[in-house]
């Protein structure tokens, strides 16, 4: 897939997906009383990075603070296929998107 096309589908198909669900989140919230603080540590945090080498190396330091911060949560890492080599060791679990 192309960067451009990358970049388009995040722009635009990612608003149109994420707005919905922001309102239902919304309408939903004192139904359900989630609590979003983090008082108790999450148990499983992803990251996804889809946009290239720079991004995932660059995203070392932020890895290492989150490993160092929630010690006992699993990472998991989204990344194209094509970066699969670039995975990092801090991350416990790693899933590849197309």
């Amino acid at each position: 897939m192309k960067i451009k096309t990358k970049f388009y589908l995040d722009k635009w198909v990612g608003k149109l997906i994420l707005i919905p669900l922001n309102l239902v989140a919304l309408i939903l919230r004192p139904l359900f009383r989630f609590d979003h603080s983090l008082r108790n540590n999450p148990s499983r945090i992803a990251v996804c990075l889809f946009n290239g080498m720079g991004n995932i190396i660059q995203a070392t330091p932020f890895l290492q603070s989150l490993r160092n911060n929630f010690k006992d949560a699993e990472i998991i890492f989204i990344i194209s296929i094509d970066n699969r080599k670039l995975s990092n060791p801090l991350v416990l679990s790693i899933k590849y998107m197309i």
